[in-house]
Parts: structure tokens; C-alpha cells; sequence
């Protein structure tokens, strides 16, 4: 399981121009982004993703009362994260039918 930016981030402009003139011409500062969630089952390449507005426990808790309802009623799914704020933070629900097994700090390579 891990999350992902999507977005558009407006760049700074530079222009070449003649000294002393202002070029013409607005550069876009705007910027919005939105976040996929997604769990993959390595085996058969089952996936399970949401979009969502922000990266934090409440969004956590909502992906992850979805994906537990979406497991069949007699599965369990252990689910490996990093250690990333919101997915250890003590206010997360985590379902019966989910084991969450955070990877090792300092270790890129996993």
C-alpha cells in the first residue's frame, strides 16, 4: 500500500527581454493536486485504489474502511506500509478483517 501526488504546480517564468522593458505576458503561479491510494495484491495483481483530497489519517481511516469492505467475508489482508505519519498515527481505526506490518526504518532496498 502506498500513496501518490498527482497535480499541476505552476512553474516560475523566465523571459528573455530587452533591458529595462517588462515582457509581456502573466505566468501561472496556480497550483491543485489530488492523492491515489492504492493496495495491490502481488500475487495475481489485484488492486484497490481511492482518490482522495488530502494525505492524513482521516483520509487513511476512509481508505482503509473501504478496502476491508471490499475483502470477501471470510478473508483477512495484511497490508505492508511504510511509516509514513498517517499510517502509524494513534487515532487510526484499522478493521478486524486487516493486519497493517509497517516495513523497517532505513531501508530503502525493501
Amino acid at each position: 500500500m502506498d500513496e501518490a501526488r498527482f497535480g499541476q504546480k505552476g512553474r516560475v517564468c523566465h523571459r528573455w527581454f530587452t533591458r529595462g522593458q517588462r515582457p509581456p505576458g502573466l505566468c501561472d503561479q496556480r497550483y491543485t493536486w489530488t492523492h491515489l491510494f492504492a493496495a495491490v495484491r502481488p500475487a495475481t495483481g489485484d488492486a484497490f485504489a481511492l482518490v482522495l483530497p488530502e494525505v492524513s489519517a482521516k483520509a487513511m481511516d476512509e481508505f482503509l474502511a473501504q478496502f476491508a469492505a471490499m475483502l470477501p467475508a471470510n478473508a483477512h489482508a495484511v497490508m505492508v506500509l511504510d511509516r509514513a505519519g498517517w499510517h502509524t498515527a494513534k487515532k487510526l481505526v484499522i478493521p478486524n478483517n486487516v493486519t497493517l506490518v509497517w516495513l523497517p526504518p532505513y531501508s530503502p532496498e525493501i
